[in-house]
Formats: structure tokens, sequence, C-alpha cells
């Protein structure tokens, strides 16, 4: 039985730890949609892009933290770019 409650234990933690990080998801997928808009629509990419960079300087955490969620963003830009330029029906 308590090794049953360690493994329960050990999925919590890692649940835990993967639902802290969500956020790290969002930004790049924001980032893939933005990079995907750029070409159809330049102005919806700009403003997703103008309004993330806003939110994330004006969110009251650390500047390191505001930086490393600008680089997911424009990681997920450029993904998106390539899978424009990779999709045929574009």
């Amino acid at each position: 039985m308590p090794k049953l409650q360690e493994i329960r234990r050990k999925i919590r933690i890692r649940i835990y730890a993967w639902l802290r990080h969500w956020t790290d998801y969002l930004h790049i997928l924001l980032g893939v949609t933005g990079g995907f808009l750029a070409k159809p629509q330049p102005l919806a990419s700009l403003t997703l892009f103008i309004t993330f960079f806003l939110y994330e300087m004006l969110e009251e955490e650390p500047l390191e933290e505001s930086y490393r969620d600008l680089l997911e963003f424009l990681t997920g830009f450029a993904l998106g770019q390539i899978l424009y330029n990779l999709s045929p029906s574009m």
C-alpha cells in the first residue's frame, strides 16, 4: 500500500509541475498564431505581438521571466512562419 501512495504522490507532483508551466505552452501557441497570420493578416499579427509585448512588460514578475516569455513567443512566431511556408494551401 505505501508503494501505491508513493506512485500517486509522484504522479501528482508531475501534474502540478506541468500545470505550473502551462503558460509556456500558451506563449508558444500565441507565437505560432502570430507567425501563421503574419503574411495573410499582417495587422492582426502585429496587434497580437504588441499586445503580448505590452502585457509582458506590465506584468509584475521579474524582468528575466518576461524576457523568457518573449523568447517563447518569438520561438512560436518563427515556428508559425515555417508552418505557413510549408503549408500547401497557402
